[in-house]
């Protein structure tokens, strides 16, 4: 399972998704093409692709988890 986290100018980071669910890709040929078409639209946030999350709930806990990490206390 591949999936697509995203990060803003800010430094907020996210799931990918296609508007209601959250996008996996079997392959990562298919997750690649995904990001080129992303990068078409001329979108400023940064893309990754990561292949070590079991479900999309773990790569929403981790980009939560880069969140709380980066605000200073």
């Amino acid at each position: 399972m591949f999936v697509i986290i995203r990060c803003t100018k800010d430094g907020h980071h996210y799931v990918h998704t296609d508007g209601q669910h959250d996008m996996v890709f079997t392959t990562e040929a298919a997750a690649e093409a995904e990001v080129s078409r992303i990068n078409r639209f001329g979108t400023q946030h940064k893309t990754t692709i990561h292949s070590e999350f079991k479900n999309t709930r773990q790569a929403r806990e981790y980009c939560r988890n880069i969140g709380e990490a980066d605000v200073p206390n």
